[in-house]
């Protein structure tokens, strides 16, 4: 039994795990209300609310509508890279 088990998780690819925050639990995609770019922070909607967000690319400017993932948080600010896919 126990060989079979290693070689089921063996075989079997992980699957990439979404970022965690202890307050929001699994973070997930916002879309930018208000332009976003390195060093001046703007806004996202995100789970039925606004929240301040920010990037950290230094070429990337996140226009309103564009979709973006949070990765991170900051106190009350929200840290966001955009959908790539």
């Amino acid at each position: 039994m126990f060989r079979l088990r290693q070689r089921l998780s063996a075989s079997t690819p992980e699957l990439p795990q979404l970022p965690y925050d202890p307050m929001l639990g699994q973070l997930g995609e916002a879309t930018v209300s208000k332009r976003i770019a390195y060093h001046s922070p703007g806004r996202v909607y995100y789970r039925a609310t606004w929240w301040k967000a920010q990037c950290q690319h230094r070429d990337l400017i996140l226009e309103p509508g564009t979709r973006v993932q949070v990765v991170a948080r900051d106190i009350t600010i929200l840290i966001v890279e955009p959908c790539w896919n």
